[in-house]
């Protein structure tokens, strides 16, 4: 200390570095200067050899497109036609950078304009070859003159090439030069350092004894710090952010069970420990940082190397140091056992809220509202949704036995005071209760409600229990009730029809039938022409009006399921079909082919005469001058192949068609001939029928929980296909 006294004055101290910055200063601008000109010369040099790599890329690109073109008219496919239509894509984005690269030089720039006319020419002529690909002649003559007009591109695009090698080599001089003069000047600013550096040295020198003293002082601080952060188990880090570098304590290595500076504390190996889905945090929280933001503090988990999980807290500020760079200095504590504290509580508290959010809109959804009543202070409280089933915000009277009563139907104030006396003398635990009440706009609605006694652990009595609003539900019940009890006189007026349908209506046509029948035997001699043919229409009528009889008690038949379902092999129900049908299929000459029918859960009697109308349709309907050929045969569906039918996603279906040649019908016809008494107009006059049949049909289907569907063309024939469910 006293040799710096007598040999450098504070004067001295302070002008060094003054000149040395001036003379650094003016040395740094030179050396800036011929750092600019040789990046300039670089940046020249590079340049040219862009242009010409561009110049290069567009010859290719046009080659490409040639090769395309070439490809797509000998083979005429069109995978040959994607490099034809990249490569005129590939040409824009290069001209689009030679137009950049050229754009302060005149004469490259006109050079492009005029290869860009021509490789605009080149690409019409490619259009123009393919559109004519099929006519050799003109073919030709475009392939020619594009084979010309790239002869041209090849002349231009190596004039421009020269041109930009003379720029080159010239380029090339400059940038010898300037790496010449750059090192003379790097040395020259080395040398400068280097007299910096030993003055620098000798003040070093001279403040030894003083940093010394003060680094001892230092060391009695870190241990004190050290031992503070193993009691208080945390530990210091420091992060300059300028240089990239991290110091930390002894005891973040202990934190994470490693032994001191075990390793070196870079940013990766701090991201190591880091739970994987909380890296991100620690990433956000460094970007933070790296913006500038000075304070910062970050919640995330570890996995220390023995692989326990623990939970860290980092608190963080950021400012500048004594050299003006931006640092981080911060605490790193491990809270584990205070985290798991605090997150045990407020997973408690969630679960609580979560049960009071879904009892609340249970409550909403189900209409119904809980309550409590403290036999000890007589007090009764209903959760929010009680006041809006009553039409009333939440909360907003006091609910008392007297108000309670209020709203309760006069009628039904007894048993709801019994049930009431019942819980407060715990006759029974629980008690159940039906009774109406008056809403506050007069609305007459029926309430069920629950309650039950609790004892908790202190021994105190409360009753608990639900008041739900019934109303909806004993609605419906009253108006099922009521249904039921019209079904019950439909279905006696449905058996007294079929008794009088049966008898009553068939007996006047047997005497009807019997009488024409005997006068055709006794008097049939002295019967004019007339009189014969009214007799025979009336015969005729009486004869259809049975047949319109009997098929109405089978459409009425078949509306009665009841528990009739059987799993039953549907081949046995098609040859009794067969067989019931046997005379008018001889009569008929027909053909009947079926494919093996599955084993369904059906009403076999009902199957039975399904297949009887479709295939008696078939036969009915067949053309006089052709056999009918009758196809049957079934297939397993699922519901995405007729998904307009709405069929169960998990149940299998079979669909079952039935097709034949016979005279068809238009389409338009295809809903309305399942309707009851429905007959096609073509075929009223030429053919017999009382439109019940397919009706009957429909419903032994639906009966099935299936559905029937019709497809014809007229002349050409029909197919019915009726889906039913493996099980019903």
């Amino acid at each position: 200390m006293i040799f710096q006294k007598k040999i450098f004055s504070p004067k001295f101290f302070k002008g060094v570095p003054a000149l040395a910055l001036i003379l650094l200063v003016y040395i740094s601008s030179i050396s800036y200067r011929h750092s600019a000109a040789l990046t300039e010369s670089t940046n020249l040099y590079i340049h040219s050899y862009k242009v010409t790599l561009e110049l290069e890329k567009l010859i290719s690109y046009l080659k490409d497109a040639e090769t395309g073109q070439r490809g797509f008219i000998i083979t005429e496919d069109s995978v040959f036609l994607q490099p034809y239509y990249n490569s005129r894509l590939k040409t824009d984005v290069s001209f689009r950078e030679l137009h950049y690269l050229t754009s302060d030089n005149i004469i490259q720039k006109n050079n492009l304009d005029t290869l860009h006319y021509l490789i605009d020419q080149r690409y019409a002529f490619f259009h123009a070859a393919l559109k004519n690909r099929h006519d050799s002649s003109t073919l030709l003559s475009f392939m020619l003159r594009g084979n010309n007009l790239m002869d041209n591109i090849r002349v231009l695009v190596n004039k421009m090439d020269d041109l930009e090698k003379t720029y080159l080599k010239a380029r090339k001089k400059k940038y010898n030069d300037e790496t010449y003069l750059t090192p003379m000047l790097t040395l020259g600013l080395a040398f400068f350092a280097l007299l910096i550096f030993m003055g620098a040295y000798i003040k070093i020198s001279l403040d030894f004894d003083a940093l010394y003293i003060k680094n001892r002082e230092l060391l009695l601080k870190t241990e004190s710090l050290n031992q503070a952060e193993r009691i208080g188990n945390f530990s210091t880090w420091y992060y300059n952010l300028e240089t990239d570098s991290i110091h930390r304590s002894d005891n973040y290595y202990q934190l994470m069970s490693h032994e001191p500076q075990a390793f070196e504390p870079t940013v990766e190996k701090f991201i190591s420990f880091v739970h994987p889905e909380d890296v991100k945090i620690v990433q956000e929280a460094r970007e933070k940082f790296l913006k500038g933001t000075e304070s910062i503090t970050v919640f995330y988990r570890i996995v220390r190397k023995d692989g326990e999980l623990r939970y860290i807290k980092s608190v963080s500020q950021v400012f500048p140091n004594e050299q003006g760079e931006k640092v981080a200095i911060g605490i790193l504590s491990d809270v584990t056992e205070q985290h798991l504290i605090n997150l045990d509580l407020e997973q408690k508290n969630q679960q609580l809220l979560l049960s009071n959010e879904l009892l609340q809109h249970a409550e909403q959804i189900g209409k119904f509202a809980s309550w409590m009543w403290d036999k000890e202070t007589n007090k009764i409280s209903f959760s929010d949704n009680y006041y809006a089933l009553l039409g009333f915000e939440p909360q907003s009277f006091e609910i008392t036995q007297e108000k309670f009563r209020e709203s309760i139907h006069p009628d039904d104030l007894p048993h709801v005071g019994k049930a009431s006396d019942d819980l407060r003398s715990q006759k029974k635990d629980a008690v159940t209760v039906y009774y109406r009440i008056f809403n506050r706009n007069g609305e007459m609605k029926y309430i069920k409600t629950l309650g039950k006694v609790l004892i908790n652990s202190e021994g105190k009595i409360k009753n608990i229990g639900t008041f739900a609003d019934v109303t909806e539900e004993r609605l419906l019940n009253l108006e099922l009730e009521e249904k039921n009890r019209d079904l019950e006189r439909s279905n006696i007026e449905l058996a007294s029809f079929n008794h009088i349908a049966s008898h009553d209506l068939q007996e006047p046509l047997r005497k009807i039938q019997m009488s024409i029948s005997r006068l055709n035997d006794l008097e049939s001699t002295h019967f004019s022409p007339n009189t014969k043919e009214y007799l025979t229409k009336i015969n005729t009528s009486a004869t259809r009006m049975r047949q319109l009889i009997d098929d109405l008690l089978m459409f009425s038949r078949v509306s009665k399921v009841g528990n009739l379902f059987h799993t039953t092999d549907l081949n046995d129900l098609l040859l009794k079909s067969k067989i019931d049908l046997a005379q008018l299929i001889a009569e008929k000459n027909a053909e009947i082919e079926s494919t093996t029918l599955p084993r369904l859960k059906v009403i076999p009697f009902q199957i039975q005469q399904l297949f009887v109308n479709l295939i008696g349709n078939a036969l009915k309907y067949s053309k006089s001058n052709s056999q009918s050929i009758i196809k049957i045969s079934s297939a397993k569906v699922h519901d995405t192949d007729y998904p307009y039918f709405n069929l169960e996603a998990h149940k299998m279906y079979y669909a079952i068609s039935v097709s034949d040649n016979g005279i068809g019908f238009e389409t338009e016809y295809s809903d309305k001939i399942f309707e009851l008494f429905y007959r096609l107009p073509h075929a009223y006059s030429n053919y017999t029928g009382t439109g019940v049949g397919l009706s009957i049909c429909k419903k032994i289907v639906e009966n099935h929980h299936g559905f029937i569907f019709a497809q014809s063309q007229l002349h050409i024939g029909s197919k019915f296909t009726f889906i039913l469910p493996e099980n019903s």
